[in-house]
């Protein structure tokens, strides 16, 4: 088996924990939570998208943009695949008055 680590981190609509499971060489199936990661496992972390173990909802997992030497795994929703809704009365690119 491939060695891991685990991260667990808390999903920010329905607030139910969940985990994220890090494949990489130095691996030694370790538990970590989401924020203050350890540098050796934060470098490793790519952009990944899950689904929530409770809502079921898209989640965009990515590092987050923290003070220095602090690495925090950062849990949002992904609404790329969302419908846009009335934002393309925002998008005809005329003059101020259609």
């Amino acid at each position: 088996m491939k060695p891991y680590d685990t991260i667990m981190f808390y999903c920010p609509v329905c607030h139910k924990k969940n985990e994220h499971v890090l494949y990489h060489p130095r691996g030694k199936n370790e538990f970590y939570h989401a924020t203050n990661i350890p540098e050796k496992i934060a470098t490793q972390i790519v952009p990944v998208t899950m689904d929530c173990k409770g809502c079921e909802k898209s989640l965009s997992l990515n590092l987050e943009d923290a003070p220095v030497r602090q690495y925090n795994l950062l849990a949002r929703v992904d609404c790329s695949s969302d419908y846009a809704g009335m934002d393309s009365w925002y998008d005809w690119g005329g003059d101020t008055n259609p």
